[in-house]
């Protein structure tokens, strides 16, 4: 057996599919993403495979400025020190007076029998005449972990920005 010998390989996979509803009085869209990734090498050491599953969904009105976003993961991984993750979206977004866009969400991610995220969020954008636009984003973020728990923490961020495009 050759020591110095490399012999590594790696595959990856990817397949996005999806269908598109036009009614009268809203439009329907789901999409499905699958792909995968495999590593491995003649030592065997670090060798990996990743398995990614997402279901998404966006309803979007044609009446009035209101749309809906959500979508499922899940992600199966076979490395030593990685667990599969579970993720989950929801938002919605409003336009006032054409011009005043709102969004607000939840992102909710865990990663099995070691740590979870939570993420709230409120982002709001509305030009201030031909001058600039004021946008406007504040998020409430938690992660616990379940093993290390020198790592948890809780934040809550405003952030501010006038912009102006030249």
């Amino acid at each position: 057996v050759d020591s110095l010998k490399i012999d590594n390989s790696t595959s990856v996979f990817s397949l996005i599919t999806g269908i598109n509803d036009y009614y009268e009085n809203y439009v329907n869209s789901t999409n499905l993403f699958v792909s995968t990734q495999n590593s491995s090498s003649f030592s065997g050491v670090g060798d990996y495979s990743i398995i990614n599953f997402v279901l998404s969904n966006s309803l979007s009105f044609v009446k009035f400025p209101w749309s809906v976003t959500g979508s499922l993961g899940y992600t199966i991984n076979s490395s030593d020190s990685s667990a599969n993750i579970v993720s989950l979206y929801l938002g919605n977004s409003y336009t006032f007076f054409d011009i005043w866009n709102n969004m607000l969400g939840i992102n909710y991610t865990l990663e099995e029998e070691r740590n979870s995220k939570v993420r709230f969020y409120y982002t709001s954008s509305i030009p201030l005449w031909d001058l600039a636009t004021f946008n406007f984003h504040t998020e409430k973020s938690l992660y616990r972990e379940t093993i290390y728990r020198y790592g948890e923490y809780d934040d809550f961020l405003v952030r501010v920005i006038i912009s102006k495009r030249w």
